[in-house]
C-alpha cells in the first residue's frame, strides 16, 4: 500500500469517525449543537463548488487526451485491434492461435466504435474515447436525474442531486481514470444507468429499461447482476405486469442472440464471454483487498448511510427505495466480485463507489428535511469525501516523455517488420498484423491449462522473426518453456517512461523492453 493510499484511508476513517461523534450528538434529544446559517451556507457551496471543479477538471483532462496518439492504458490499443476486426469484416470469436484473438468481452463496444469510425474521419483511439466521455457525461445526468427522483420527498433534493453526480466525477482517479479511456466500461455503466432510470416509468419505461440491460449484457457480463436486481424491486413492489414484461424482453434479448453468436462462432463466442471469465474464479485475497482496501475510502458517506438508514428509509416510497437498494446491493456486489477476480483492476470500483454515492445522497436529503440540525453534519461527511478521492489533475495528462516513449517503441516495431513478422505480447495496436496481447494470452491460458495449438505451433515453426516481451517471462509456466525453447532474448531496451499514463504502467525501467530472436 503506498504512502498515498494509506493517508486517503486515513483521512476517511478519522472523518468519518469525527462525523460519527458529531451526528451522535447532535440527534440526541438534550442537544445543545447549533451551527450558524453562514456555516451551513459555507459547507454547502464548498460541497457545490467540488462538484463543479471535478466536472471541470474531468472535461478539461478528456478534451487534452482525446487526440493522443498511442494508448491511455495498457490495452488500450488491443482494443483498437478489436474494433478495426469489425471495421474490416474479420471473424472476431476466432480459435486462440497465433495470429489475433479477442478478450474474454461482449462485442458491442468495439462494433459500435467501427460503426462511428465508418461515418467519422478519426483516428480510431478519438473515436474509442469520444463513446467513453459521451457516455461518461450521460451517466452523470441519469446520476443527477435518479437521485433527484428517488429523494423527491425532500426539498432539497436538486441540491443532493448534483452532489451525488460531481462525487462520481470526483471519483475519476480512485476509479482508475477510466471515464475517458478507449475501454468499453463507461458505455456499459451508462446502459445499466439508463435502464434502472427507466424502469420504474410505468410499461413504457419498463420496455426502454428492458432494452437497455440487453445492450449493456452485449456491452460487459455484469450487465446480468443489474437485470436480476431489477426483477426483484419489482417482484417486491408486486408489479407483476412489469417483472413479466423485463424477464420476456430481457430473457429473450440475451437468450437468443448468445445462441445465434455462439452457433455462428462455433463455440468461441461461449468460450471467449463465459468460460474464460468464470475460469479465472473468485481469489480470497483480492476479494479481502476490496473490503480493508477500497470500501474504507468511502468510509464517511458509508458511515452516513449506515447513521441515517433506519429514520430515512420509513420515509421513502416502496417503489424507490426497492429499486434504490436492489441497484446499490448488485452495484456494489459487482464491484466486489470483479476485483476478486484475476485482473479487476481499479475500475471495476466504479459501481460500488457510484451507488454508494446516490444512496448516501438520498438519505442525506431526507434527513436534512426532518432533522435539519444534521445539515452541518452531513455536509462535512461530503466534504471529507470529496477530499478523500482528491487527485492531481495534471497527472492524468501524457507529456513528451510519454509520446516520445511510444513514438520510439513504435520505430523499434517498424524496423523489426523489415525482418519479417513481429509479435508484441505486451502491447496491441503496433504490429501488422495485429496479434493477441499478453492479457488475453493468460485468460486461454487458465482455461486451457495449456498453450493453444495455433501458438505452439507457430513457435515450433519459428513463424515470427521477433518477440517483444517487457521483462522475461517465467521459465516453468507453459507458455514460457516454450518460448525459452524457440527463442532466445538477444537484447534489451530501457525505458523511463511509458507513454500509458493510467493503469499498469509498462515498460519502465523495471520492465525493460526484450527483443527475442529464434534460436
Amino acid at each position: 500500500m503506498s504512502v498515498g493510499v494509506l493517508v486517503r484511508l486515513l483521512w476517511a476513517l478519522i472523518a468519518a469517525g469525527v462525523g460519527a461523534f458529531w451526528m451522535y450528538r447532535a440527534r440526541r434529544p438534550d442537544a445543545k449543537l447549533s451551527a450558524s446559517l453562514s456555516l451551513v451556507k459555507a459547507l454547502g457551496f464548498a460541497c457545490l463548488a467540488l462538484s463543479l471543479f471535478w466536472a471541470v477538471a474531468w472535461l478539461a483532462i478528456a478534451c487534452l487526451r482525446l487526440t493522443y496518439p498511442f494508448e491511455l492504458e495498457w490495452i488500450g490499443g488491443a482494443m483498437r485491434d478489436h474494433v478495426e476486426r469489425f471495421l474490416h469484416h474479420q471473424p472476431f470469436y476466432v480459435p486462440p492461435g497465433g495470429g489475433w484473438f479477442p478478450y474474454e468481452y461482449p462485442p458491442l463496444y468495439p462494433w459500435v466504435c467501427a460503426q462511428l469510425l465508418k461515418w467519422f474521419p478519426f483516428p480510431a483511439f478519438v473515436i474509442m474515447r469520444g463513446v467513453s466521455i459521451v457516455s461518461t457525461v450521460g451517466c452523470a445526468v441519469l446520476i443527477a436525474l435518479w437521485t433527484k427522483q428517488l429523494a423527491m420527498g425532500s426539498t432539497q433534493s436538486a441540491f443532493w442531486a448534483l452532489l451525488a453526480a460531481g462525487l462520481f466525477l470526483a471519483a475519476y482517479r480512485v476509479t482508475g481514470a477510466w471515464y475517458d479511456l478507449e475501454r468499453l466500461d463507461m458505455l456499459f455503466l451508462f446502459l445499466s444507468l439508463l435502464g434502472i432510470y427507466a424502469l420504474d416509468k410505468g410499461l413504457g419505461g419498463t420496455v426502454v429499461a428492458s432494452f437497455a440491460f440487453v445492450l449493456a449484457f452485449f456491452t460487459k457480463q455484469q450487465a446480468v447482476l443489474f437485470i436480476m436486481a431489477a426483477a426483484l424491486a419489482l417482484c417486491y413492489q408486486q408489479n407483476w405486469r412489469s417483472l413479466c414484461l423485463l424477464l420476456g424482453i430481457t430473457g429473450l434479448g440475451c437468450i437468443i442472440p448468445t445462441l445465434m453468436l455462439n452457433q455462428t462462432t462455433h463455440g468461441w463466442f461461449w468460450f471467449y464471454c463465459f468460460r474464460v471469465p468464470l475460469a479465472n474464479g473468485i481469489h480470497a485475497f483480492l476479494a479481502l483487498l476490496f473490503l480493508y482496501n477500497d470500501l474504507p475510502l468511502y468510509a464517511p458517506l458509508i458511515l452516513l448511510i449506515v447513521l441515517l438508514g433506519r429514520q430515512t428509509v420509513p420515509q421513502m416510497p416502496l417503489r424507490e427505495k426497492a429499486l434504490l437498494f436492489a441497484m446499490s446491493t448488485a452495484g456494489v456486489l459487482g464491484s466486489w466480485l470483479s476485483r476478486a477476480h484475476w485482473g479487476g483492476d481499479q475500475n471495476v470500483l466504479m459501481t460500488a463507489y457510484l451507488f454508494i454515492g446516490i444512496m448516501a445522497c438520498t438519505y442525506a436529503a431526507y434527513a436534512a428535511e426532518a432533522y435539519p440540525q444534521l445539515l452541518p453534519g452531513l455536509l462535512s461527511l461530503a466534504l471529507a469525501q470529496f477530499i478523500a478521492i482528491a487527485y492531481n489533475p495534471f497527472a492524468q495528462i501524457p507529456h513528451r516523455q510519454n509520446r516520445e516513449a511510444g513514438q520510439r517503441y513504435l520505430r523499434e516495431v517498424q524496423t523489426l517488420e523489415r525482418g519479417g513478422e513481429v509479435l508484441c505480447l505486451d502491447h496491441g495496436g503496433f504490429t501488422v498484423p495485429p496479434h493477441f496481447q499478453i492479457m488475453g494470452l493468460l485468460d486461454v491460458l487458465n482455461t486451457l491449462h495449456r498453450v493453444p495449438l495455433g501458438l505452439a505451433q507457430a513457435l515450433k515453426a519459428k513463424r515470427y522473426s521477433a518477440i517483444l516481451t517487457e521483462g522475461l517471462p517465467g521459465a516453468h509456466d507453459a507458455f514460457g518453456r516454450m518460448l525459452y525453447a524457440f527463442y532466445r532474448p538477444v537484447e534489451s531496451q530501457y525505458y523511463t517512461d511509458s507513454w500509458g499514463v493510467t493503469g499498469f504502467l509498462t515498460p519502465s525501467p523495471q520492465r525493460p523492453v526484450y527483443i527475442w530472436r529464434p534460436r
